[in-house]
């Protein structure tokens, strides 16, 4: 009878130990650090996001007037020299794109709403804009 007890201990202390190594943690591996593991993958600045930068065509060609030759000169081809917001409040104001080539002066005008909320000039050809 006492080998049947200590052999029903000695399985259970088996049973127990077996059931223990299966509900432990894995045992750590070294503390490896590669590229992938390390890197900000996903992480985006949520006010980069919502800009857009917003560029005047570099030139543009042009013409005095439509009417025929020899009244009209050839058209004219102009290059981007400035870039500024119109004087006007939202939602009618416009992002302004000036241009000069050949003695003439020109500019176009592209309206800041509805697909933008702002716009900020950054330099002579290009406009940060918030969605």
């Amino acid at each position: 009878m006492r080998q049947i007890l200590t052999t029903s201990i000695g399985l259970a202390f088996v049973i127990l130990t077996v059931a223990a190594h299966a509900t432990s943690v894995p045992p750590t591996t070294p503390n490896v650090s590669t590229p992938s593991m390390s890197s900000k993958v996903g992480v985006i600045n949520p006010q980069q996001a919502l800009k857009s930068m917003v560029a005047c065509p570099p030139t543009i060609t042009g013409a005095a007037t439509n009417a025929p030759q020899p009244w009209s000169p050839s058209a004219v081809s102009m290059t981007v020299v400035n870039a500024k917001l119109s004087d006007q409040p939202l939602p009618q104001q416009q992002m302004l794109c000036f241009y000069e080539g050949v003695g003439s002066k020109w500019y176009i005008g592209r309206n800041i709403q509805p697909e933008f909320k702002s716009c900020a000039a950054v330099n002579s050809s290009t406009f940060s804009c918030t969605k």
